[in-house]
């Protein structure tokens, strides 16, 4: 099995190989970027390297993947990577619980959060902005970029 998980997706199995893509998420990385970033690398669509990656029904990729990961998803998506999971963790929306919100919600609206509204891999909410400067500087998504009320960018 290419991504060594088993059959139900869950944790690594013996016969694990770690993908050919070694990239660690960069400084304030989404989970969807860096993801996004391991495909192309290894020339793969990402609802392919999704599914080897973690055979889920439905598969990750057609919902809010920043903001539904759980320690399954993170925990192959570390071990193919070789990245510590805390690293792997604090590319999710989650991570900014106890931050910027209390609560995180995974299944439903989180304060401050702008949902993508993905109904099968079809995105119905603009809930990713972006600062074209910093994208031309550095190409891969922020966190900072799905909070509701970061309409300026800084970083350029």
């Amino acid at each position: 099995m290419a991504a060594g998980a088993s059959p139900g997706g869950d944790a690594p199995t013996a016969d694990f190989r770690p993908w050919p893509f070694r990239g660690r998420p960069k400084p304030d990385e989404l989970l969807s970027s860096w993801f996004l970033r391991a495909a192309e690398a290894m020339e793969m669509k990402p609802y392919a390297l999704a599914h080897i990656a973690w055979r889920s029904t439905p598969p990750p990729l057609t919902r809010d993947i920043d903001g539904i990961a759980d320690d399954r998803i993170l925990a192959i998506l570390s071990a193919s990577t070789l990245t510590p999971i805390e690293q792997c963790r604090a590319t999710t929306l989650a991570s900014y619980e106890g931050v910027l919100f209390e609560s995180h919600q995974p299944l439903g609206r989180t304060t401050w959060i702008m949902p993508l509204g993905v109904r099968a891999r079809t995105r119905l909410s603009p809930g990713l902005q972006y600062c074209p400067a910093c994208l031309e500087q550095a190409p891969y998504y922020r966190r900072l970029w799905r909070v509701s009320w970061a309409t300026v960018s800084i970083g350029v």
